[in-house]
């Protein structure tokens, strides 16, 4: 698996991708990669069609980047390409531990971090 950076331009949102990514969750995704760096590759098929990554690449061009990092996933089947695109928004899905997530973000905020980059704010703590 090899990371290669893509224009923005080159690549092409899928039209039927059935995640939602609102104003606000892009807003949120910039702030992320603006403080953090781009660190999760958008997975692409093998005509630059995103699978995996839409927000992110919205966000991208939200802050006008040139380039995102990408990962060809050219070797699945189209199937594979249609399940893996809806699988890589849901099983991330999961309950929070939230007193261990209620620490973490104690800390977070004790440490002077702005922890409204992590997507939660102080009522959430």
């Amino acid at each position: 698996m090899r990371i290669t950076m893509r224009s923005l331009d080159d690549l092409i949102p899928y039209a039927g991708n059935p995640k939602a990514h609102p104003p606000d969750q892009i807003q949120m995704i910039a702030a992320s990669i603006k403080e953090f760096g781009f660190l999760v590759p958008l997975v692409i098929d093998s005509g630059n069609v995103i699978i995996a990554g839409h927000g992110r690449f919205s966000a991208a061009k939200h802050l006008g980047l040139d380039k995102v990092p990408t990962i060809s996933a050219g070797n699945l089947t189209p199937e594979q390409i249609r399940a893996f695109r809806i699988a890589d928004n849901r099983v991330a899905e999961s309950d929070w531990i939230e007193e261990a997530l209620q620490q973490e973000l104690r800390d977070l905020h004790d440490s002077g971090f702005d922890i409204e980059l992590t997507g939660f704010t102080l009522q959430d703590i």
